[in-house]
C-alpha cells in the first residue's frame, strides 16, 4: 500500500483464518481532512468509523489485500453526505471553546459612577450597584460642618455638586488624611479635586497629595507639584493668583488609578510657612467618582 495514504490503524482483530487484521478507514475528502484534523477531530473520525462497522448497511465495503503476507486491510468508502462531516467537525471541538470562554465574559462588569447630583454620604458611606464607598477621615486638627458633606456648585469651574473636604483654621504644614475605603476591589477609578488655592492674608495655602498608584490626567495652570507627599500640588504663586472663585476650573486636578484597588488617600495639608496668623477654613471639592467593580 503507497505509504502516502491516510490510515487509521485500529487494534488487530481475529479473522476467519487465524491472521489479523487491519482496518484502513479512508475515503475520498476524509482521508485528508484526517491527516490535517486535530486530536479531538480524530476521536469524532474514529467514533464514526466504528459506527459504521457496526452498521455495515450505511456503507459500501471493499476488501483488497494489502500486499503484506497473512494481513489484510478493510477500506472504508465512506458514503455520508459532506454535510453531515462538516457539520460534525464545525460543532464538535469549537462548543468546548465557546463554553470556556463564557466565565471572562460574565465577570466583566461596567463602569459605575458615584454621582453627588443624585446620592450623598450617609453615615460616612454611599452605596451604588454591588460597591459601597466609605469615607473617613484622621490627622492634625478637625473638620468643619461642612466637612464630608455634599455641597452644591459650582465649584473649580463645574456647576455640580460636590464633595466638600474642609479643615477648620488648619495650623501651619499641618495635614489631614482621608482614606477612602470599597467594599470590593475596584479599577479604573478617576475623579477630580477642586479648588486648590490659597489666601496668604488667612495663612493658609493648599497642598493635596495622593496615595501611591495614581497618575495625574489633567492639572490645572495655576498648580505646581507632581501629587507626592514631597511634592504635594499647590498654587506656583499663591500671593497671585489668591484665593479662586467657584467659577475656576485653574486650581483642578484630575487622576486616575487603574487598580484594582480597595482604598486610596487624599491628604490634605496647609503648606504655608509665612509670618500670617491663620484666620480661616481651608477647602477643596471632590468630583464623582467613576469606577469598574470587580463584581458585579
Amino acid at each position: 500500500m503507497a505509504a502516502t495514504r491516510s490510515r487509521v490503524t485500529l487494534k488487530a482483530r481475529g479473522s476467519a483464518d487465524g491472521g489479523s487484521r487491519f482496518a484502513e478507514r479512508a475515503a475520498g475528502f476524509l482521508g485528508s481532512r484526517y491527516e490535517r484534523a486535530t486530536p479531538g477531530e480524530r476521536e469524532y473520525l474514529r467514533a464514526m468509523a466504528d459506527v459504521a462497522e457496526a452498521r455495515p448497511s450505511a456503507w459500501a465495503l471493499r476488501e483488497r489485500r494489502a500486499g503484506f503476507a497473512g494481513e489484510y486491510a478493510v477500506l472504508v468508502v465512506r458514503q455520508l453526505e459532506r454535510r453531515t462531516f462538516a457539520k460534525g467537525i464545525a460543532w464538535s471541538v469549537p462548543v468546548v471553546v465557546a463554553a470556556n470562554a463564557a466565565p471572562a465574559v460574565a465577570a466583566s462588569c461596567a463602569a459605575v459612577t458615584i454621582d453627588w447630583d443624585t446620592t450623598t454620604l450617609s453615615g460616612g458611606a454611599v452605596t451604588v450597584g454591588t460597591t459601597t464607598m466609605r469615607v473617613t477621615r484622621a490627622g492634625s486638627g478637625s473638620g468643619t460642618a461642612n466637612d464630608l458633606t455634599v455641597r452644591s456648585g459650582p465649584m473649580g469651574g463645574v456647576n455640580e455638586r460636590f464633595l466638600q473636604l474642609e479643615r477648620a483654621t488648619p495650623a501651619k504644614t499641618t495635614s489631614a488624611t482621608y482614606t477612602f475605603t470599597f467594599s470590593q476591589p475596584v479599577s479604573n477609578l478617576t475623579f477630580s479635586v477642586y479648588d486648590i488655592d490659597a489666601t496668604i492674608g488667612s495663612g493658609w495655602i493648599d497642598g493635596i497629595s495622593f496615595s501611591s498608584g495614581f497618575s495625574a490626567t489633567s492639572t490645572g495652570a495655576t498648580l505646581t507639584g507632581t501629587g507626592t507627599a514631597a511634592s504635594p500640588f499647590q498654587p506656583s504663586q499663591p500671593a497671585t493668583t489668591g484665593n479662586l472663585s467657584g467659577s475656576d476650573a485653574r486650581g483642578n486636578v484630575t487622576v486616575s488609578y487603574a487598580g484594582p484597588l480597595t482604598s486610596f488617600t487624599i491628604t490634605y495639608t496647609n503648606v504655608y510657612t509665612g509670618t500670617n496668623s491663620v484666620s480661616g477654613n481651608q477647602g477643596i471639592g471632590v468630583s464623582d467618582l467613576t469606577f469598574i467593580p470587580s463584581s458585579c
